[in-house]
């Protein structure tokens, strides 16, 4: 690619810091990955684990099924629900609040943050790298494998394109440097775009759960046009950040979904909130909203301007929740949409 640079990290040398922070080879290192932890989180943290051999990864409650075949392909073990104590160093993957690794005060071990969401909350830790314009935080480790010159073989190619194909849709949301990333990766390593998708795809794209979970989040929906543009709120049991995404192709402009599922009676939910690039470029950003809107109901959010969510433990009905942020974003909808015609 003569006269193309490749990208680079935005800020080298405060990644360069946390990253030396970390034990060396990872003795007594923990790679701690949110709740229901997807493809950016669980590929990232196997691709630093191979620079950090002796590390563990530990997720909080759960992995997504994506990500447990991202996992079980790749030849990889999970902690759920790890220990904390006495650990050497805690590095927190992809999260940007405490409540989504179940952290209600700071470890007592050192620990550090690697992400790329929004900043919603302030670490107490000097070890922190956050950069919200990268697409994934598995582009950021890209980003530390060239500061490094280390060789990304096939395992951690697979992982590192797996993290960053789920948290862009499979490229929708993704910048040229993102997509110079991935053609370097591909490039380097051999491994074809078929061999990640059949990983992370596999028998996925016929489970039965999943269509069963996209089909009922289509027959709950409920929806609100602001002139051409609709609004969809729907609720599952599971799978709602992919049954927002089957909304926005149904015919949705903005789609929020919620599960309060079997975790309802103890008052845990999750929301996921999608929007098409249209409705980002004309100022709305998701992230920010579920930021702000999330302490109303004592929950933790944030996410990206097209992608954003929410989760925790609430006293409030789920329908209630859904119902104020529709309103909401068709408030915010009708504001921007004043005098467009």
């Amino acid at each position: 690619m003569r006269g193309i640079s490749l990208p680079r990290a935005r800020h080298p040398g405060a990644l360069r810091s946390l990253m030396r922070s970390l034990p060396r080879k990872g003795e007594g290192l923990l790679l701690l990955l949110h709740q229901n932890a997807d493809l950016d989180a669980v590929g990232s943290a196997i691709a630093l684990k191979s620079l950090y051999p002796e590390a563990e990864i530990g997720a909080y409650q759960s992995v997504s099924l994506p990500a447990r075949q991202l996992l079980e392909s790749l030849g990889e073990g999970i902690q759920i629900d790890p220990h904390l104590e006495g650990r050497t160093f805690i590095l927190i993957v992809d999260t940007s609040n405490p409540s989504q690794v179940g952290l209600k005060r700071p470890p007592t071990s050192p620990y550090g943050i690697l992400d790329h969401h929004q900043e919603t909350f302030t670490w107490d830790t000097p070890y922190v790298y956050v950069d919200p314009e990268a697409s994934s935080t598995a582009e950021i480790v890209y980003h530390y494998y060239r500061l490094t010159g280390k060789r990304i073989g096939r395992k951690e190619a697979i992982a590192l394109i797996a993290g960053i194909v789920g948290d862009t849709a499979k490229f929708r949301y993704s910048s040229p440097e993102t997509m110079l990333a991935v053609v370097h990766i591909l490039k380097k390593s051999g491994v074809s775009m078929e061999e990640v998708l059949n990983t992370i795809e596999g028998e996925e794209y016929f489970n039965y759960s999943k269509k069963v979970a996209h089909l009922k989040a289509a027959q709950r929906l409920r929806f609100i046009a602001v002139g051409d543009q609709i609004v969809a709120v729907s609720r599952v049991s599971s799978f709602e950040s992919t049954a927002a995404r089957v909304l926005l192709v149904a015919g949705a402009d903005l789609a929020v979904v919620g599960n309060g599922g079997k975790q309802k009676k103890t008052g845990e939910v999750r929301i996921s909130s999608r929007a098409k690039p249209h409705i980002v470029n004309m100022g709305i950003n998701l992230g920010e909203i579920m930021a702000e809107l999330a302490p109303r109901y004592g929950l933790e959010g944030g996410g990206h301007p097209p992608a954003a969510g929410m989760n925790g433990r609430t006293d409030v009905p789920l329908g209630r929740i859904l119902q104020d942020l529709q309103k909401e974003l068709v408030n915010r909808l009708r504001e921007l949409m004043k005098g467009v015609g």
